[in-house]
């Protein structure tokens, strides 16, 4: 896939946002807490809509810019942590929600994920089992309305600063 002229300018502008918000920070890489004040700046210069339709207020561009946008984060800002949360911000927004969130859900929730003001946790992992959807043992049964949650995960991504989690479990066992 060619770069084109828009995608260079993002790869331009996340040099530049990278070099002044992440590698002036000499502490970012050691720090407990997690910088909401650059991920708010994200969301402000439309990085956490990037890949997200323009009438949810993202940026309307593709995983390529998403990629030249994220290379030029981690080379010119020596963040991975912090990319890699907006990485899965991104993937959460654009591959999930919009995908297959429902209408109250996209509305309630996509432009405030571009914007910086929602955040969601992606809770896949279990112990022992890790990630592999084969063996995930959490289940979610239904009850009335509601489903109830059974079981444990580990590893949230996003989990310390997450407004909401979106959690996969098991809602039947087929055979095999």
């Amino acid at each position: 896939m060619t770069i084109t002229a828009k995608t260079q300018i993002w790869r331009e502008k996340a040099e530049l946002f990278a070099k002044q918000e992440l590698a002036c920070r000499e502490n970012l890489d050691i720090m407990i807490d997690f910088p909401l004040d650059i991920w708010r700046k994200m969301g402000k210069a439309n990085y956490l809509g990037l890949n997200l339709p323009a009438s949810y207020g993202g940026a309307g561009e593709n995983n390529l810019a998403v990629t030249v946008a994220g290379e030029a984060f981690v080379a010119r800002g020596h963040n991975m942590g912090l990319i890699f949360s907006w990485v899965v911000h991104l993937i959460i927004s654009r591959f999930l929600i919009l995908e297959f969130g429902t209408g109250k859900q996209k509305a309630e929730l996509i432009s405030k994920m571009a914007q910086g003001a929602a955040i969601a946790s992606f809770a896949v992992s279990e112990p022992e089992t890790g990630p592999h959807p084969k063996y995930i043992k959490t289940s979610a049964i239904l009850k009335g309305k509601t489903y109830v949650l059974n079981g444990k995960k580990v590893y949230l991504t996003n989990g310390p600063i997450a407004d909401f989690f979106i959690i996969i479990a098991q809602t039947e066992i087929k055979e095999g």
